[in-house]
């Protein structure tokens, strides 16, 4: 089983100042993140939200019991102290941290947090102040850190929507990582993908060997996931669809004309989905002349048809 970041949220949303801490937009803004089980607490958050419970604030318009209600949704969510500890860059990260309606302590129980995730794990950080708190590229702690920045997700669906890029830099590290390991974890890391019942049933036709085989599907597949749908909407041209697909580094192309005479041919490109049947012409390529990935942009939604060498 390939192990999965740790998707976790910024003690803004939980550990209200003093003052915040009687007003009902925190308590309201809180309680919208509260839904989100997929979104873990530090152990300094966690602490200082049982702190919070020990002397309960009173909110005007917050009854009692909501006010509990909301504050159990957090309870069972901690994770726990992982050693070694994670090294965090204070000057791209942490020393950006000003909290809003959070507690002032809360800039110390998020670097305690962060460093609780573990030296070697992978870490997303929920947080409203995405645009302020960003590791550099250039910069050797930030590298190190495995630590990647996430505006606020609504929903558990949304939160893994925007931690597939993590899960899949974390996938490629695995030196297990196999075609059974893509096809089991595939809705983590291309939550945005449909894919046919069938789309894995031909991937050991794929020539070459296994490892670099699935890291090129990762690449392709992390491309269909991430911008296929925005390519659609911007280009309604073929060649500039292939042309926008070069820049990111992928190789794609629906089918030729000659092969669109081939109404056998063309019958072997539709596969069945939710919506129902579907022509997935386009294809991305791990190699000039083999190893594809059938695919369609329907309705709005990337659908993945098949993963094989090659259609005839």
């Amino acid at each position: 089983m390939t192990l999965k970041p740790t998707l976790m949220l910024d003690p803004e949303y939980v550990i209200p100042s003093s003052s915040a801490s009687q007003e009902l937009t925190f308590w309201k803004r809180m309680n919208e993140q509260a839904s989100n089980t997929s979104l873990k607490l530090g152990p300094e958050t966690l602490k200082a939200l049982r702190a919070l419970t020990a002397s309960p604030p009173t909110v005007p318009g917050l009854p009692v019991g909501e006010f509990w209600k909301i504050i159990g949704k957090y309870m069972a969510r901690g994770f726990r102290q992982e050693n070694p500890g994670k090294t965090i860059c204070k000057t791209h990260v942490t020393d950006n941290y000003s909290p809003d309606k959070g507690h002032a302590d809360n800039a110390e129980a998020l670097s305690a947090d962060l460093s609780a995730s573990g030296a070697n794990s992978y870490l997303v950080l929920f947080t409203p102040f995405a645009a302020t708190i960003a590791p550099s590229p250039s910069c050797d702690i930030c590298r190190r850190s495995r630590l990647a920045i996430s505006g606020s997700a609504a929903t558990d669906i949304e939160a893994r929507r925007l931690a597939s890029p993590a899960y899949r830099a974390l996938f490629l590290e695995n030196s297990n990582k196999s075609y059974v390991e893509l096809d089991d974890n595939k809705h983590d890391l291309f939550p945005d993908i449909e894919f046919s019942d069938g789309s894995f049933a031909r991937i050991r036709t794929l020539t070459g060997s296994e490892d670099d085989n699935v890291a090129g599907l990762v690449r392709d597949l992390g491309v269909l996931n991430d911008a296929a749908q925005d390519l659609w909407s911007s280009y309604t041209n073929t060649h500039d669809r292939e042309v926008a697909f070069g820049a990111l580094g992928v190789t794609a192309s629906p089918e030729g004309p000659s092969k669109h005479k081939n109404r056998k041919a063309m019958d072997a490109r539709i596969f069945s989905f939710a919506e129902g049947d579907v022509m997935c012409e386009w294809h991305t390529k791990l190699r000039p002349d083999i190893n594809r990935v059938y695919f369609a942009v329907s309705k709005g939604k990337v659908k993945v048809g098949l993963i094989t060498d090659h259609l005839p």
